[in-house]
């Protein structure tokens, strides 16, 4: 065939081509960034440039260069490398610029996770008023950048580029349990890799249970002797301030949970403390109610709001999570407590009669008064957060507390009546309960029904249950870990977890879905995961995952019927 004739089916072949890719909801070279940005140009060129001559310029902020100094890798060759394969070539800076804002620029408190990122084919520039904005600028820079292993240059299509990006709900959570199943240190890690490229703001950590306390107490030192697993099974300082220090290099905050008055057996095993834990050594029979609400955990107790002591233990617990999580916010837990655990003691019914408490309600608000009291006596600017579910409706919460919300998603809609001047964390566990469908630990099936698909998950809007947006800090995806632990965790979270991410990321919903598209962009996000040794689940077999547009064409009008648009 001559060249003539080559040219005439290059021709014919084009429109052809450019039909395929908006049969798939794509357009030709279109960048699969997830989360989506918020405002995106894009021109028709095509920027190459070696992996050796790339550098970020020098920048005055500490924690900026420190961002940049961690991340950089991840685009740039390193000298040795460029000196085996002898590549020299002019170099090609990425500015990076800060911007002034309000004052708060040089903490490691800012959190406006803004930014902007510009390229050409003659420069990329990213800025952003806090180091938070450039994480996320720099992960959309290596989204960006396809890596040509062979020329060992980065590839960017359809430059110009101009992104004006920022997320639409600040709180975008994941919740992981080390209390059920200790999980380690390089897991942990992993898990945070995953949720930089995901955009996630939080890492909730559930670090304490009835079934164990793996952290180490600066204020009882000898409190995991009793309370861990095995001496094996401990966070010491140094660890947790290590995981919070990599959480905040990639984006994301680490906010710490000590579930109390309830959920907080583990406390008596140290026998010191045995007398503040009610119901501690009480053999329960299987058919009380919610002795064993928590299905394959020992049974559950509860501290003793009447006792002085209890009150020191919490304040000697929230000193250690102040020295060693710098969220700015403490998970103080609050549900299932069980009333039997109170029941038994005279010396608390004495007390709720000498303070007018007329039932447990009035006495698990008390708890939660005092303690917020000691929270605030050892770091007044520290948040609390309280669970919440149709169980503890009763239940009252002071203007300024944070309340998660983990009851059905049917009752939503009744927060915003019994709490008014709250703010909203939603998890509802028909949507984001990640251990649904694992069954229990009896072999029994799970308390809460099927599992929850990277489709369930992505058809969750946050403002269709009646709860106004203005309310609503975000939403995070739990995962209990009674049956997760090291070895099934991750594949458990990924790449679901993006659905979620990119609802509380980009601008609400609207009729324009294109399921194909999403389902292109998970199996796209999980190769990235791969690529950093992180395990994923297969969303589709492996023909949808080539076949996207034959497979997923017929969901479409179903998947976008349970979406309330």
């Amino acid at each position: 065939i001559n060249a003539e004739y080559m040219g005439i089916i290059r021709n014919l072949m084009k429109p052809i081509i450019v039909l395929i890719c908006l049969l798939l909801g794509l357009v030709v070279g279109e960048h699969l960034l997830s989360p989506s940005p918020k405002s995106m140009k894009t021109g028709k060129g095509m920027l190459r440039v070696s992996r050796c001559a790339l550098a970020f310029s020098s920048v005055e902020d500490p924690l900026f260069a420190r961002i940049i100094e961690v991340h950089q890798n991840s685009l740039i060759l390193s000298r040795e490398e460029c000196s085996k394969l002898r590549i020299s070539t002019p170099p090609f800076k990425i500015q990076t610029f800060k911007i002034l804002g309000d004052g708060e620029d040089d903490s490691e408190d800012c959190n406006n996770e803004s930014y902007e990122l510009e390229v050409t084919t003659s420069k990329i520039s990213l800025s952003a008023q806090c180091q938070v904005g450039l994480v996320r600028a720099i992960t959309t820079l290596i989204h960006l950048a396809k890596m040509n292993n062979t020329t060992k240059e980065i590839e960017i299509a359809e430059v110009p580029i101009k992104i004006k990006d920022s997320p639409r709900f600040s709180y975008r959570g994941l919740m992981i349990d080390t209390a059920r199943h200790f999980i380690k240190k390089a897991t942990i890690k992993r898990i945070l890799d995953g949720m930089m490229h995901a955009k996630l703001s939080v890492l909730h950590w559930h670090i304490a249970d009835d079934d164990s306390i793996p952290m180490y107490s600066t204020s009882f030192p000898d409190l995991t002797k009793y309370t861990a697993f095995s001496p094996e099974h401990v966070y010491t300082p140094d660890d947790i301030k290590e995981i919070v220090k990599y959480a905040t290099e990639r984006g994301v905050r680490v906010i710490p949970e000590v579930d109390s008055p309830g959920h907080s057996r583990a406390v008596g095993l140290h026998p010191n403390f045995r007398e503040i834990v009610a119901g501690f050594s009480s053999v329960w029979p299987y058919d009380v109610p919610d002795v064993y609400r928590i299905h394959g955990g020992p049974p559950t107790a509860a501290l003793d709001p009447s006792m002085d002591k209890s009150y020191e233990f919490v304040k000697g617990i929230i000193k250690d999570l102040n020295l060693y999580f710098n969220g700015g916010a403490v998970h103080m837990g609050g549900d299932e407590v069980m009333a039997q655990s109170w029941d038994e003691r005279k010396s608390i019914r004495e007390f709720m009669k000498k303070h007018g408490l007329l039932d447990y309600n009035d006495l698990q608000t008390w708890w939660m008064n005092e303690t917020r009291k000691v929270v605030t006596s050892v770091n007044p600017k520290l948040q609390t957060i309280y669970w919440t579910n149709e169980d503890s409706f009763q239940l009252k919460y002071p203007r300024g507390d944070v309340v998660q919300y983990w009851g059905s998603s049917s009752q939503i809609h009744k927060l915003q009546g019994l709490y008014p001047f709250n703010t909203f964390i939603l998890s509802p566990n028909d949507y984001l309960y990640l251990d649904c469908s694992l069954g229990n630990p009896y072999g029994g099936n799970s308390w809460c029904g099927d599992f929850k698909t990277w489709a369930r998950m992505w058809t969750f809007e946050p403002t269709s249950f009646g709860l106004a947006e203005s309310k609503i800090l975000g939403a995070e995806a739990c995962a209990w870990g009674e049956l997760m632990n090291d070895f099934n965790l991750e594949d458990r979270l990924w790449p679901r977890m993006l659905s979620l991410a990119e609802t509380l990321w980009e601008p609400k919903k609207g009729a324009d879905l294109n399921i194909t598209k999403v389902v292109i962009k998970l199996n796209d996000f999980s190769k990235r995961l791969h690529s950093m040794n992180i395990p994923t689940s297969a969303i589709t077999g492996h023909y949808c995952e080539i076949n996207a547009q034959q497979c997923f064409q017929k969901w479409q009008r179903f998947i976008l019927s349970l979406i309330h648009i």
